[in-house]
């Protein structure tokens, strides 16, 4: 009778419970695994970020010590740019995915309205976190460019600099064969040295 149906209301009511459970921990596993990815992809933006910079330090001082550009420094410099191009790609593709796999746990079949509600401030909160990496990957990608523009200034400056040389050579030259008396010393380096300033660039957005 009366008892037996409150019996099995309360089965009934202990599966729902059961199951809404279920559902709610194969979601909060999913938004770990989605932290510690995103937590992951961060800390290895910081470590490129902080390389670059190191890059862009040497450059200067470099240039500050007016130091000739030699074709081993230059392509040494030419391969650094590259490695750092390609990790910032890996990490934009890195950084896209976490976008995508959060836009798929705004809205899980398995959990229902009521649980997925109980997790939108999580969600705004990695939302935020994902547009600043969206930031420092623009920086990084604005640092690589002022890098490699400085990177063919200098080279451009020291094809100047070995043209004006063999100039200076050739015209000594010259002046030695017409008298022997009056020698003509070369100048050297007429130019001045590359100069440190350098145009912002502006970065390529990674698309969401």
């Amino acid at each position: 009778g009366l008892q037996e149906q409150l019996k099995r209301d309360q089965v009934d009511h202990q599966l729902i419970l059961d199951q809404h459970e279920d559902a709610v921990d194969v979601f909060k596993r999913k938004i770990a695994e989605a932290e510690a990815e995103h937590d992951q992809t961060k800390q290895e933006l910081e470590a490129l970020r902080t390389e670059m910079e190191q890059a862009k330090n040497q450059r200067e001082k470099e240039q500050q010590q007016q130091q000739s550009a030699t074709t081993s420094s230059e392509a040494a410099s030419t391969e650094q740019i590259t490695v750092l191009e390609n990790e910032l790609k890996e990490m934009t593709e890195k950084y896209n995915g976490a976008v995508d796999e959060i836009a798929e746990l705004k809205e899980p079949a398995e959990v229902p309205k009521s649980a997925a509600a109980m997790f939108d401030t999580i969600l705004e909160e990695k939302e935020e976190e994902m547009a600043q990496m969206r930031k420092q990957l623009e920086t990084a990608l604005e640092e690589k460019a002022v890098l490699e523009k400085t990177l063919h200034e200098q080279t451009d400056s020291s094809k100047k600099r070995h043209v004006q040389e063999s100039a200076d050579a050739v015209v000594g030259a010259d002046d030695a064969s017409a008298d022997a008396e009056d020698v003509a010393i070369p100048s050297g380096d007429s130019e001045d040295p590359p100069g440190t300033k350098r145009r912002k660039l502006g970065g390529t957005k990674a698309e969401t």
